[in-house]
């Protein structure tokens, strides 16, 4: 996500936060791709929200969650994948590294499994069990 629907997106979801007739917040995406990057300015405020938040953030995800995706789904209180949806963070095929995506992946789901994920830089694949 670029600048401009970073900030779109934090401004819905404080809007969300303040309004008393809403109960929970839905994030999910119209297409193949959930997201595949966060600008890095807003990404500081969007890999934390989730922990702020007195409302459930659920995340619906069908398709493609990579890098700052993964760290935005890493915020929600919920997580629901379609079968076949794809989960990676990749920059480390960039020579890159964001301490910010690490951090928000490691609350979520351990230091030891978010820096396997980022040092590999695999790509996971949903299956149903």
């Amino acid at each position: 996500m670029d600048a401009i629907i970073c900030q779109d997106l934090l401004r819905e979801l404080r809007d969300a936060v303040a309004h008393d007739t809403v109960g929970a917040i839905l994030l999910e995406a119209d297409g193949p791709i959930f997201c595949v990057g966060v600008d890095p300015l807003a990404g500081e405020e969007l890999f934390t929200i989730g922990r702020r938040m007195a409302k459930p953030l659920v995340a619906a995800v069908k398709g493609v969650a990579i890098s700052g995706g993964v760290a935005l789904l890493a915020n929600a209180h919920v997580v629901v994948a379609a079968q076949g949806s794809s989960f990676g963070l990749t920059d480390i095929r960039e020579g890159k590294w964001s301490e910010s995506i690490y951090w928000a992946v490691a609350r979520a789901i351990g230091e030891r499994r978010a820096l396997e994920l980022c040092l590999t830089g695999r790509i996971s694949r949903h299956r149903m069990r």
